[in-house]
């Protein structure tokens, strides 16, 4: 019903979190009850099959009604699979993935690392890189969340989900994808702000250099590394989830609109 009420609007988009919450509430039920604990215990409690159903599920809705879908958050091969899948039905169904996904598993990270969907294996990450790498994915978002560390205490279950993830974004994609040869330079643009650009609407006023566009316009250094803090990004959290990980590639200068703003 609400795709249908959107559709009567051109130009709308529909971004939408796929996960079945049927399935991961009997299966976070299951795991709990298990007395697990651990980012492990998370991932198994909201499997990916959830985010496959759902996937499906939305595009088959977004096919009935005409209407553009943006998935955001993907989290692993399978859901990147399960897109495959309904672009060959619905190819105007764009796909996202986030920084967390590409860098943090549940093999290496903490508990504090705990997203819906959740984190998953190594092979999920290099998954994310290649899809990124040849089209399959169309974006890399923030999914930007701030909270206290004191609400990333406790077991698994207590930890509120989320974390800041804006300010890490492009250094995660030059450092893990341009630098070690997963992503080029052209195409970390593109994943970054070209594409978003053209899906949501934005574009050529965003997205690209040229004459009459917005000069919204970034600067990086590929060689320039940094120790990651809190105090680099001065967000309201009092933590990153990247801290004391070393990046190799930054941000050196910004501007909006032509105005210098860092």
């Amino acid at each position: 019903e609400a795709l249908e009420r959107m559709a009567a609007w051109e130009g709308t988009l529909a971004c939408v979190h796929a996960e079945s919450a049927e399935i991961n509430l009997r299966a976070i039920a299951r795991v709990k009850g298990s007395g697990r604990d651990g980012l492990a215990a998370w991932e198994e409690a909201n499997p990916s099959i959830a985010e496959v159903e759902a996937i499906q599920r939305a595009a088959l809705y977004a096919e009935r009604t005409e209407m553009p879908v943006y998935f955001v958050h993907l989290s692993g091969r399978d859901a990147v699979t399960a897109l495959d899948r309904v672009r060959t039905h619905w190819p105007r169904a764009y796909g996202e993935t986030c920084p967390h996904y590409l860098f943090h598993n549940v093999e290496t990270s903490p508990p504090a690392v705990k997203f819906s969907p959740p984190v998953r294996h190594r092979e999920d990450n290099e998954a994310l890189w290649d899809a990124l790498a040849r089209g399959r994915l169309d974006c890399v978002g923030s999914d930007n969340a701030p909270t206290l560390w004191s609400a990333k205490q406790g077991t698994v279950w207590d930890v509120v989900r989320g974390g800041p993830g804006a300010g890490v974004l492009l250094p995660v994609v030059l450092s893990e994808g341009v630098n070690k040869g997963r992503l080029s330079l052209e195409r970390a643009v593109e994943v970054t702000s070209t594409n978003a650009a053209r899906i949501f609407g934005l574009y050529p006023r965003k997205g690209t250099i040229q004459v009459g566009a917005d000069a919204d316009l970034t600067l990086v250094d590929l060689r320039l590394e940094k120790t990651v803090s809190r105090e680099i990004f001065g967000t309201w959290s009092d933590y990153n989830l990247y801290s004391g990980v070393t990046l190799k590639g930054w941000p050196v200068m910004t501007m909006i609109r032509g105005r210098l703003i860092m």
